[in-house]
C-alpha cells in the first residue's frame, strides 16, 4: 500500500475510529455527523485500494491492511506532534458546547450573539439546536446538551442551574394593508384569521402556545407552520391574516415596512421569562457567566 497519498488528517481519522470502534461514537466525539466520517473512510480506502474495516453485528473490525495502517498511521502522528517547537505547547481542539433553545431563540436571538461569544472564548465551538418545546425537554433529559434557553423556567433536574436573564415581549402583527388599524377592539380581531403554531413531535402534530390573550377555542385559524419567521414571511404575502409573535422576531419585518403592530385595546402586555440553564458539572463557570451577561445585554436592548 502507498501511505504516501495521505495526509495526516487522513491517518488521524482513521487512528481515532480505531480507538472509538465505530462512526457514531467518533462523530460525537468530533461533533459531526457519522456520514462525514464514513465519507473520509471510504476516501482513505480507495487511495490505498483496499478494505480497512470489516463491520458486522458485533461492531467494526480491522482487516490486515487495516492492521497495517494504524501501526504506520500512530508512528506517523507520533512522529508528527513531536516536530512542534520546543516549549509550544499542543492546539488543543475547542471543546463543543450544544445549546439547545427554541427555533425562534436560536435564529433570531441566540445565533447573532455567537460571534461575540466566540471573540470571548476561543477554547470553544458551538453547536445551536433550535427544537419544538416537546424536543428541549427530551434534549435535556438525554443529556444531547449542556446548555438549555427556554421561554418560562423549565422542570430540569439538580444537575441543572437555571436563571431568569430577562424577559420578551409578544405583540399581534399584520401586513401593512391590512383592514385593522394600527388601534384595534378585541371584537374586531376575532375577525380574521390566525396563522398557527405547530410542531411535528415525530408522531403527531402538537398545536404550539403562541401566548396570545385569546384561546384557541375563541380565533378563527388559518395556515400553519412550525416557524415564527415562515408565519411572519406569510404574514408578508396576506392581507387578512394575523400572527402573534415576540418582537425580537418581528422587528425587522417591521422595519423593513412588510409588516407591522397592531395594539389591541383592552388586552394585556404580554412579556414572557427567558431561562438560561447549564450543566453545572459539563459547563464551566467562565462560559456560563458569559452566557450569562450576553443573553441579559441582548434582552435589555
Amino acid at each position: 500500500m502507498d501511505f504516501q497519498q495521505l495526509t495526516l488528517a487522513d491517518l488521524q481519522v482513521f487512528s481515532d475510529l480505531s480507538q472509538q470502534g465505530s462512526l457514531r461514537a467518533l462523530s460525537r466525539l468530533k461533533g459531526c455527523s457519522p456520514s462525514q466520517i464514513s465519507k473520509t473512510l471510504r476516501r482513505v480506502e480507495r487511495k490505498l485500494g483496499t478494505q480497512l474495516l470489516q463491520r458486522s453485528v458485533n461492531g467494526m473490525t480491522l482487516t490486515p491492511d487495516g492492521i497495517q495502517l494504524l501501526s504506520v498511521a500512530d508512528r506517523i502522528l507520533e512522529q508528527a506532534r513531536g516536530l512542534s517547537p520546543r516549549g509550544t505547547p499542543e492546539q488543543k481542539e475547542p471543546k463543543l458546547v450544544s445549546i439547545a433553545a427554541p427555533r425562534f431563540v436560536a435564529s433570531d436571538l441566540l445565533a447573532p450573539l455567537v460571534a461575540r461569544l466566540k471573540q470571548e472564548q476561543r477554547d470553544y465551538r458551538f453547536r445551536l439546536l433550535d427544537m419544538s418545546p416537546d424536543q428541549l425537554g427530551v434534549a435535556a433529559f438525554r443529556s444531547a446538551c449542556e446548555v438549555l434557553i427556554t421561554i418560562d423556567l423549565p422542570g430540569l433536574s439538580r444537575a441543572w442551574d437555571s436563571r431568569k436573564v430577562g424577559a420578551l415581549p409578544w405583540n399581534l402583527y399584520c401586513h401593512t394593508s391590512h383592514p385593522l388599524g394600527e388601534h384595534a377592539e378585541p371584537l374586531r380581531v376575532l375577525g380574521f384569521p390566525f396563522i398557527v403554531p405547530q410542531y411535528w413531535t415525530g408522531e403527531r402534530f402538537e398545536q404550539g402556545n403562541d401566548f396570545c390573550p385569546i384561546p384557541w377555542e375563541r380565533r378563527r385559524k388559518g395556515e400553519e407552520t412550525s416557524s415564527i419567521s415562515t408565519a411572519l414571511r406569510l404574514l408578508e404575502n396576506s392581507t387578512d391574516a394575523l400572527v402573534f409573535a415576540p418582537r425580537v422576531v418581528a422587528q425587522p419585518f417591521v422595519r423593513a415596512g412588510k409588516i407591522r403592530e397592531v395594539t389591541v385595546n383592552d388586552w394585556p402586555t404580554v412579556s414572557k421569562p427567558v431561562y438560561l440553564s447549564v450543566r453545572a458539572d459539563r459547563v464551566d463557570q467562565r462560559l456560563h457567566r458569559a452566557l450569562l451577561q450576553l443573553l441579559k445585554r441582548e434582552l435589555l436592548r
